[in-house]
């Protein structure tokens, strides 16, 4: 029963969990000083067309802004893009870090290509300190 009726919906339950996680996850780093900024949030444009799972700000600058994925596999190019049209919407270049966090990761030929991403996997959301 639990194979047939709770699995397939888990997925789609947990996605916003971990986005909270994620947020909350950023909001450790910016108490350390790992990361710049004051608080986090999420961003939505007024003509529902782009969202942003974390906006870090410090007064009224934005500075960070990042994706969240509950996806398995590690985050790719595909990912990076979407969060650029979403970034672009919000008028934040890559001035500023980028943050991606997905279950499994981020793919290293990415991290290694776009020097202004930090990617985070499940497992360093919950590493302690």
């Amino acid at each position: 029963m639990i194979s047939r009726i709770v699995e397939p919906e888990l997925d789609g339950h947990l996605g916003p969990i971990f986005e909270e996680i994620a947020r909350e996850f950023v909001l450790e780093l910016l108490a350390r000083g790992e990361l710049p900024g004051l608080d986090v949030g999420s961003w939505w444009s007024t003509d529902g067309q782009h969202e942003i799972d974390i906006v870090t700000v410090a007064r009224k600058d934005i500075t960070n802004v990042g994706t969240v994925k509950w996806r398995s596999s590690p985050l790719g190019r595909d990912v990076y893009e979407d969060l650029a049209g979403h970034a672009a919407a919000l008028g934040v270049d890559e001035s500023i870090p980028w943050l991606m966090i997905g279950r499994g990761g981020v793919e290293d030929s990415l991290l290694a290509a776009e020097p202004h991403v930090r990617g985070f996997s499940a497992d360093d959301l919950y590493q302690t300190t």
